[in-house]
C-alpha cells in the first residue's frame, strides 16, 4: 500500500521483509560426482514506489538489493552491525512491474575475519530484474582520501527539481513534484526544461528533506547509504545526457560522471552509457 507521504513511503519500500531462509545448491554435470557445494540464502520481499509508465525505478531495486544483502551482515564481525558496504557491481536484466512485489534472494558466499560477500538477485514472477555481488568490510585504520570538494553555490541559492516543475500539466512533472522524496538540485540548471550542450558533467546537491535519523529499517548504522544508493541513480543518469544535444544522433559511448555533490562532505563519480539522446520537455509534450 503507498502511503501518502513520500519520504514515508520511501522508508516503507527499503524496510524489506524477510520470508525466510533457504539453500542455494549447484548440480553437478551428468557423470560428474564432483561436490559443488551449498550456500545458505535468505529471501526477502519488497514493494516498489509507482513511477509514471508503471517501470520499476531501477536505483530502488539496487537500494533493496543492498538493504538485504546488509541484513544478512548485521550480526558478522564484532556482532554489532559494524561493517559497512565496501563494494558492489549489479547489472539490471530487465524492466520490472510497479505493482508486483520482488523478492530478493541473498547468498551467504563468505563470512570471513573482517570481510563479508553476498550475491543478491531480485526476482519478480520467476523473472530475473537484478544480480548484484557486493562485500561489507569490518571498520578499521588505514589509508583515507576523497576528491576535493569542488567550488559550487549552495543549496540555499538554488531551484529544486520541484521547484523548476511545478505548474507543467504532465505525468513525469507532476511524478516529481508530489511523489519524489529525494530533494535533488541542479547546479548547472534545469536538465528537464532546457536541451544541453555542455560537457557530460553536473553537479548535484541532494537530500531527504526533513530528519529521518539513524532509522532502524536497514539493520545498520549507514542506513543513509541506501537513501543515497537510490538516488545516485538518478542522477548519474542525467548527467549521461549532458553532453548530448537533441537530434544530434551521436552514438553511444562512455562518459564521465560529474562530482554528485552530497550534504555529506564526500563526492563520487561514475561511469555512464547514454543509449539515446536526451529528452527534453518539448519532446514529453509537457511545454
Amino acid at each position: 500500500m503507498t502511503l501518502d507521504n513520500p519520504i514515508d513511503d520511501l522508508l516503507d519500500v527499503l524496510d524489506l521483509k524477510r520470508e525466510g531462509s533457504t539453500t542455494i545448491r549447484v548440480t553437478s554435470p551428468d557423470g560428474n560426482t564432483q561436490d559443488l557445494g551449498d550456500s545458505e540464502g535468505d529471501v526477502f520481499v519488497g514493494r516498489s514506489q509507482p513511477q509514471p509508465i508503471g517501470r520499476v525505478f531501477g536505483g530502488q531495486v539496487l537500494a533493496q538489493s543492498v538493504i538485504a544483502a546488509g541484513r544478512t551482515v548485521a550480526n558478522e564481525g564484532a556482532g554489532d552491525g559494524s561493517r559497512r558496504i565496501h563494494s558492489l557491481h549489479g547489472y539490471f536484466l530487465r524492466p520490472g512491474d510497479d505493482q508486483r512485489p520482488i523478492n530478493f534472494l541473498v547468498e551467504r558466499m563468505r563470512d570471513g575475519a573482517s570481510f563479508s560477500a553476498r550475491r543478491v538477485h531480485a526476482v519478480q514472477d520467476g523473472r530475473l530484474l537484478l544480480s548484484m555481488i557486493t562485500s561489507f568490510q569490518d571498520q578499521a585504520e588505514g589509508l583515507e582520501h576523497q576528491t576535493e570538494m569542488p567550488t559550487v553555490p549552495g543549496p540555499d541559492s538554488l531551484k529544486s527539481d520541484a521547484e523548476v516543475l511545478a505548474g507543467i500539466d504532465h505525468p513525469a512533472a507532476k511524478h516529481v513534484v508530489q511523489r519524489r522524496a529525494i530533494e535533488i538540485k541542479h547546479v548547472e540548471g534545469s536538465l528537464y526544461l532546457e536541451p544541453s550542450d555542455k560537457v557530460a558533467e553536473q553537479h548535484v546537491w541532494f537530500r531527504v528533506p526533513r530528519d529521518i535519523g539513524n532509522d532502524p529499517c536497514c539493520m545498520l548504522p549507514c542506513s543513509h547509504i541506501h537513501r543515497t544508493t537510490a538516488c545516485s541513480s538518478q542522477s548519474c543518469a542525467s548527467t549521461a545526457w549532458c553532453g548530448e544535444t537533441p537530434g544530434c544522433g551521436q552514438p553511444a559511448s562512455t562518459t564521465r560522471c560529474g562530482s554528485t555533490v552530497s550534504p555529506v562532505p564526500t563526492t563520487g563519480s561514475s561511469i555512464a552509457r547514454p543509449h539515446r539522446r536526451h529528452r527534453t520537455a518539448a519532446d514529453l509534450g509537457m511545454v
